[in-house]
């Protein structure tokens, strides 16, 4: 009993569950980036790579498809309470300002 809940608990997320974390995650994305007003693309990949790099420590898996059933709520809260770094939110801001100083 105890190794079919084991094996029902490392089981990859089925696809329902990782459509709507992947949904949660661009979600937050786009929460985090209307506080920084006009983001470009770029400044929006360090967003992505930086909450998913986050989903992948705190899950320790090597890629975000890789996530078990059994980290599905943790790794959902780490989501809506994620934050950048204080790197990427440095790099966002460096961007913004050789953004800001291109001539138009």
């Amino acid at each position: 009993e105890g190794d079919v809940k084991d094996l029902k608990e490392n089981q990859v997320i089925p696809n329902p569950e990782y459509s709507a974390l992947s949904r949660r995650v661009n979600q937050r994305v786009s929460e985090v980036a209307h506080s920084y007003g006009h983001i470009t693309k770029k400044q929006r990949g360090e967003l992505f790579k930086d909450i998913n790099g986050g989903v992948k420590k705190i899950a320790n898996v090597s890629a975000r498809s890789m996530l078990r059933k059994k980290d599905y709520q943790m790794v959902m809260d780490f989501i809506n309470d994620w934050e950048p770094s204080t790197a990427t939110k440095t790099i966002i801001r460096q961007t913004s300002l050789r953004f800001d100083k291109e001539p138009a």
